[in-house]
């Protein structure tokens, strides 16, 4: 039997087992770890392009906005 992945309450899929997760649970820790505002290199403009993703999903993975990652 396959693993059923972290599911939220009502069932659905969450963080990198999600179908359209961009990223996995290690790269948003870095990522969060990373973050320092007001220090170049380290905004989320910097992160984002880093990560290959839009700037608006890196400020939700910052801001904590994407639901079942903690």
């Amino acid at each position: 039997m396959a693993p059923r992945g972290y599911r939220n309450a009502q069932g659905y899929r969450i963080g990198s087992w999600h179908g359209r997760a961009k990223l996995t649970e290690e790269q948003v820790a870095r990522a969060r770890a990373e973050h320092q505002p007001g220090v170049r290199g380290r905004g989320i403009l910097a992160l984002a392009k880093r990560y290959g993703v839009s700037m608006a999903t890196m400020r939700d993975v910052l801001s904590y906005a994407i639901p079942g990652l903690m």
